[in-house]
């Protein structure tokens, strides 16, 4: 059992360590964005000259993130966060299903909850079969067990590039050649395959991956993948939704085309903006200041990696020597910005609010569900449900966490002393 002292001289500096949950907009975002708060603020689809520059504004913005992506200026989907694309992806794909049965949607038991309560409830409005598959206790998807639940009607497979509580790193490639090679057989076994060969749309959710990983659709094999602003130092309120060049070709060449890419449908009807996929009048500042943080992102990758993952192996060591009854979640296939260590001596909402009045702000997991005080369906997955492996906490690191930070942290974690 831990107590704290909570003792504080002089002016202490709090450190940030939810880096997954969101992160501090670069000072080179912000000065991308301030012209379009004011001197260019008009709405794109007004026709005079002040519209026109914000459309201008934008259409070079999805010129700079389609060549990011290796796609097509219309593969590029601007919505208003990453949990919306991940709704446009899921809702939109099942709409336009085309086949006879009902169609099957697949995902790991691991997603973010943009995903798993969407398909959830595309599953209680009888839309869908879903199908959850298992993850080992590293936090990767059992390949096997999905394989075998590939179906003829299988409308969308959904695995995440990253994991957002633990940290594992999905095989996306090796899955993307599951499916393929699921659709070839398909193929074959049938030669009038209705679908063209289409389905299963392969979809990734790559927020908690872009900084640190490879996004490429074509390297990775995926037909969709989201990607969001606030996870690399870009402005909350703006995420992306890119669809591959390889499957927008197929489309066009198949049956299904209606307005070019239309595999999939709105789920935002309106005015039409976004080739008709996402309707509403384009945030023009955030749409500007995710394009310039993706852009810094991408540059920054290589070394962003092998620096972080230093840092977490810092936090880690210092953690498990303050608390040395603990653990850490998750296996060597692992995002170098998240650590997620399971406490065995004190509840982690206790840990996490003395953490905070210490100085050091961790979290539990998902900012999106924080606050509703669930179990973690991660390490539920990952431990089969075992209430004594449900009480990890989450560090996660991005581009301003310095060496400094995680000595800092300890400094103050250390004054929960052991009874």
């Amino acid at each position: 059992m831990y107590f704290v002292k909570y003792r504080n001289n002089g002016v202490m500096k709090r450190v940030y360590l939810d880096y997954a949950a969101t992160t501090p907009v670069r000072k080179e975002v912000m000065k991308a964005m301030m012209p379009y708060f004011g001197v260019h603020f008009g709405n794109p689809g007004s026709l005079h000259s002040f519209g026109q520059d914000a459309m201008s504004a934008i259409d070079s913005a999805r010129e700079r993130v389609a060549k990011l992506f290796e796609v097509e200026f219309r593969n590029i989907i601007f919505c208003g966060s990453a949990t919306e694309a991940n709704n446009l992806a899921l809702c939109g794909v099942i709409d336009s299903w085309k086949g006879k049965e009902k169609p099957r949607v697949i995902i790991s038991s691991i997603e973010h909850e943009s995903v798993l309560e969407t398909a959830r409830v595309l599953e209680r409005e009888k839309k869908i079969e879903l199908v959850l598959v298992g993850v080992d206790k590293e936090g990767i998807v059992l390949l096997d067990e999905l394989k075998k639940s590939l179906t003829q009607n299988t409308a969308l497979v959904s695995i995440m590039y990253v994991n957002n509580e633990v940290g594992s790193i999905q095989p996306i490639k090796e899955i993307s050649r599951i499916i393929s090679d699921f659709k070839d057989s398909l193929k074959i076994r049938n030669s009038k395959f209705e679908i063209n060969n289409l389905y299963p749309i392969f979809h990734t959710d790559a927020v908690q991956a872009f900084s640190y990983f490879d996004c490429s659709l074509d390297v990775l094999g995926v037909d969709l993948l989201t990607v969001s602003g606030h996870k690399c130092g870009g402005p909350k309120g703006i995420g992306i939704l890119v669809i591959s060049k390889a499957t927008s070709e197929k489309v066009r060449n198949s049956k299904f085309e209606i307005n070019n890419l239309r595999f999939f449908s709105p789920v935002i009807t309106g005015g039409g903006q976004e080739f008709n996929l996402r309707s509403g009048t384009e945030n023009v500042p955030t749409i500007i200041g995710c394009v310039e943080a993706l852009s810094i992102a991408q540059k920054n990758r290589k070394k962003e990696s092998v620096r972080i993952e230093l840092l977490r192996r810092r936090f880690i060591k210092n953690f498990l020597k303050v608390f040395p009854e603990s653990f850490v979640n998750g296996g060597e296939t692992h995002s170098p910005h998240i650590a997620n260590i399971q406490l065995t001596e004190m509840n982690r909402e206790e840990f996490l609010t003395h953490a905070d009045l210490l100085g050091v702000a961790l979290s539990s997991g998902s900012a999106c569900s924080a606050r509703a005080h669930s179990e973690s369906h991660v390490l539920s997955a990952m431990y089969g449900g075992n209430a004594t492996k449900l009480n990890g906490i989450r560090a996660s690191f991005g581009y301003n966490t310095t060496s400094k930070d995680i000595d800092n942290a300890f400094k103050y974690l250390s004054r929960m002393e052991e009874k």
